[in-house]
């Protein structure tokens, strides 16, 4: 029995960064890998009352579903349909008292467009 993974059938580009002989960042699209996105503005737990302190609450401007072995990490820049993204948060979806990830969420932040 696997948990519930949205169906990886679109493609983002994990950035890669490194430095230039001057120092200056230098920004590499990176290879295309296979995802699932979604916009959101604000995510709250199903059935939560306004008050309720144990509601689950997001601010990220995005989430996004990777297949499990994909490098990727907080910091890291995500292009995606035209804009860039960066990992605010990355959790790793296991079953109970097993150790194999069955995929990886991440909450995203819109930042500026990388030179």
């Amino acid at each position: 029995m696997t948990l519930f993974a949205p169906p990886m059938n679109m493609s983002c580009q994990i950035v890669t960064t490194t430095r230039d002989r001057f120092g200056d960042w230098v920004y590499d699209s990176g290879a295309s890998v296979s995802c699932y996105f979604r916009e959101i503005n604000v995510q709250r737990e199903a059935g939560a009352a306004k008050d309720n302190i144990h509601a689950e609450s997001n601010d990220a401007d995005a989430m996004i579903w990777f297949p499990a072995g994909t490098a990727v990490e907080t910091g890291s820049l995500i292009f995606f349909d035209g804009f860039y993204y960066e990992v605010q948060r990355e959790t790793k979806a296991r079953r109970n008292f097993q150790s194999t990830v069955q995929f990886i969420k991440c909450d995203l932040k819109r930042t500026a467009v990388v030179s």
